[in-house]
């Protein structure tokens, strides 16, 4: 991905991981980006990585992964 001339995007930050964030973070994966998501509940981790790999099980269903 290209942003603003020739600097290549390859990693982004997600702050806050709950549902939306998290379907952010599964977006950006699905893409091929390294993502790090931020959230300042310590129990929000494990309720991403569930939400997360739900969606990415959907997206694959839709064949929305880049790889």
């Amino acid at each position: 991905m290209q942003y603003r001339g020739t600097k290549s995007i390859q990693r982004v930050a997600v702050i806050g991981a709950g549902v939306i964030g998290a379907g952010w973070a599964a977006a950006y994966l699905a893409r091929g980006f390294e993502v790090t998501a931020y959230d300042p509940s310590a129990a929000m981790q494990e309720r991403a990585s569930t939400q997360i790999s739900r969606a990415w099980s959907a997206m694959l269903e839709l064949d929305l992964c880049a790889g």
